[in-house]
């Protein structure tokens, strides 16, 4: 195997052991939040049916071919009411797809201000700063992405079932 080869897998390798150590964190402190599995499943669904709707590399944005979304602004458009919208700029003109517009944040009509797509992501999500910086790369594959979750909810479950445990022993007592 090439150095060049070698350099290659390392991003992918140092993603996988950060992840299996957010998981581990997540397994045995009880100050981790709880993952929201539903809205990950919902979010992974979502991808993998509609491909051409992810785009890992941009929070949210549309153009001539359709708005597309990171796996954070997924969750986040999937958590919005009809009175809440993105806040879209024309920061980038792309002459082959007409001009595209994106977006880093979105006004919640509830809250009644602007917040911002990586941090209420990560709070519905029920993911910890560290690990939404793993998971929202822009590098990230839609492989990257499912191996990270089903490691994170896997770790949530050992998590649950050792406290649903310890309730059953403290009743028993």
């Amino acid at each position: 195997m090439t150095v060049e080869a070698v350099e290659a897998t390392l991003p992918a390798l140092s993603f996988r052991m950060n992840m299996r150590i957010q998981a581990e964190r997540r397994r045995t402190d009880p100050s981790v939040p709880p993952l929201n599995m539903a809205l990950h499943e919902k979010v992974l669904t979502h991808i993998l049916a509609h491909p051409e709707e992810h785009r890992q590399g941009a929070w949210a944005v549309k153009d001539a071919c359709g708005t597309a979304f990171c796996y954070a602004g997924h969750a986040v458009n999937m958590t919005m009411t009809d009175r809440d919208e993105f806040y879209w700029t024309s920061a980038f003109r792309r002459p082959d797809r007409g001009g595209q517009s994106s977006a880093e944040s979105y006004f919640d009509a509830q809250q009644g201000r602007v917040l911002d797509i990586s941090n209420s992501a990560m709070r519905q999500l029920g993911l910890t700063g560290y690990e939404g910086s793993l998971m929202f790369e822009s590098s990230r594959t839609i492989d990257d992405l499912q191996w990270a979750y089903q490691l994170l909810a896997d770790a949530e479950h050992y998590r649950l079932s050792k406290q649903e445990t310890q309730q059953e022993q403290e009743v028993s007592e």
